[in-house]
């Protein structure tokens, strides 16, 4: 019984953790403006025709557009888009790498 409320537990955890991403994601695509970024859609275009690699990852400092980014190319792309993952500079749990790779894993 002690570990069917530690499961049950663990995916209150992933739900809630996966519904504060999906809030962030429609947060940050009400930021894009369109015609920007085009750099983005081609660089991902071009992720996509190598079969090389299986992770398309963002990485830029701070205040440089990632969130936006992503959540344009997630709306853009959907299709192609299986799972994503907002840091927040500000919600330190954002960056803990059990949460990163158990957020990704649940979506």
């Amino acid at each position: 019984e002690e570990i069917a409320k530690e499961e049950r537990l663990l995916d209150t955890l992933k739900q809630s953790f996966h519904n504060a991403q999906t809030r962030e994601l429609k947060r940050q695509q009400g930021f894009f403006l369109d015609d920007t970024r085009g750099f983005v859609d081609e660089k991902f275009r071009a992720w996509l025709d190598d079969a090389k690699s299986r992770v398309f990852w963002l990485c830029a400092g701070p205040g440089m557009g990632k969130s936006v980014a992503m959540a344009h190319l997630c709306k853009q792309f959907k299709e192609h888009v299986l799972a994503v993952h907002f840091c927040q500079h500000n919600i330190v749990e954002t960056g803990r790498t059990n949460l990163i790779l158990l957020s990704l894993a649940y979506q």
